[in-house]
């Protein structure tokens, strides 16, 4: 019994073996000299053609002098003298990408990295790339990465209010890496996903959302900008108003009177959305354009931008209840409606408002 498991044992370690063996690792390799590539690792093989110096293609193994090699897609044989291995540099092109031992999601993780972060390659074993820094390999997905370097816009940028955070990851979720003043100047390498700059700033890489960015210094009003075109009416229980401009979603709201625009977080509200200015940008633009009606319940007709398109609301003023946002120069939140939307306290239609949600949807058509 004993010496069958033993055999039992063998058998597995040689099965492990011949599995290990099998797995085909392309080597990145450039030519050194001409060379002809032949159909097999004989000089009278038919030759597949002739490769030159400086000349990239994947290296399989080295044999009795032979080199095998993938050009094109295509296998032959070729002097090994004549070839070298070499290294390839990659970029992250997801959100995130973690790096592992070895070319297993099981093994030991050995860091998570962000969109943007380059690697060295060396070789791609299936769908695993093998990376390489200093002494140390890790492997991970080819899916996530790119080879070409997406850190190439480089435009200068400020940051457009106090308190801006910068994350390690193109996601509110990730690790924040430092908060940032007003008219921090950086320069934004990449865009991630449309809504996320990868930015360089006093030594530091981090993720800051666009919205947060803009390529002039912040004077003390906002610079949102409004979507063009067609003004649309959307009744607050049927269209999915509600949802789209969600709790927790930024809107940018624009005065149809004064034409001046900024921008607003949803922190509440069920019969309508009840709002803050988004920065102490947005509240003095906001300011500016209610000017002698600010602090009042008067009504006022607004287009709200939502997914890239505008449509007809009514606001009032006047700062009440609770705001979640800190340094924005707001105490409290305001109300803005849609069609059919109602008051809180009623639990009506608001004739007024809904007279201002006509009055804009005249305006933008």
């Amino acid at each position: 019994m004993r010496i069958k498991k033993i055999l039992i044992s063998c058998l597995a370690v040689l099965l492990i073996l011949a599995n290990l063996s099998a797995l085909a690792i392309d080597w990145f390799a450039v030519v050194t000299g001409t060379s002809r590539v032949y159909a097999s690792a004989d000089k009278s093989s038919k030759v597949l053609g002739t490769v030159e110096r400086n000349q990239k293609l994947y290296l399989l193994e080295t044999k009795n002098g032979w080199a095998k090699v993938e050009l094109n897609g295509k296998v032959g044989y070729m002097n090994s003298n004549c070839v070298k291995k070499t290294t390839k540099s990659a970029y992250v092109d997801d959100a995130t990408v973690k790096v592992y031992a070895s070319n297993s999601t099981s093994s030991k993780v050995l860091g998570t990295f962000a969109y943007g972060t380059k690697f060295t390659i060396e070789a791609i074993s299936g769908s695993w790339a093998r990376l390489i820094n200093g002494k140390t390999v890790g492997f991970c997905k080819t899916s996530a990465l790119t080879y070409t370097d997406p850190n190439t816009m480089k435009t200068t940028v400020y940051t457009q209010s106090n308190d801006v955070k910068a994350y390690s990851a193109p996601s509110s979720s990730a690790d924040v890496i430092g908060t940032v003043k007003v008219n921090t100047k950086m320069t934004c390498l990449a865009i991630y996903g449309d809504e996320w700059c990868r930015v360089k700033y006093n030594g530091h890489i981090g993720f800051i959302k666009k919205d947060d960015l803009a390529t002039k210094k912040c004077d003390g009003i906002s610079t949102a900008k409004m979507a063009s075109g067609k003004v649309y009416e959307a009744d607050w229980w049927t269209s999915g108003i509600a949802s789209r401009f969600g709790r927790g979603e930024t809107a940018i709201v624009t005065d149809v009177a004064t034409g001046i625009t900024w921008r607003v977080y949803r922190g509440g509200g069920t019969n309508h959305a009840d709002v803050q200015p988004y920065t102490a940008a947005d509240t003095a633009a906001m300011k500016k354009a209610c000017g002698s009606n600010y602090n009042t319940w008067a009504r006022r007709a607004i287009w709200v931008t939502v997914d890239g398109k505008r449509y007809a609301a009514s606001m009032n003023c006047m700062p009440h209840g609770e705001g979640s946002i800190k340094n924005n120069n707001f105490d409290g939140h305001y109300c803005i409606h849609f069609t059919n939307s109602r008051t809180h306290g009623t639990n009506k239609v608001d004739a007024q408002h809904q007279a201002a949600v006509k009055k804009a949807l005249r305006a933008g058509n």
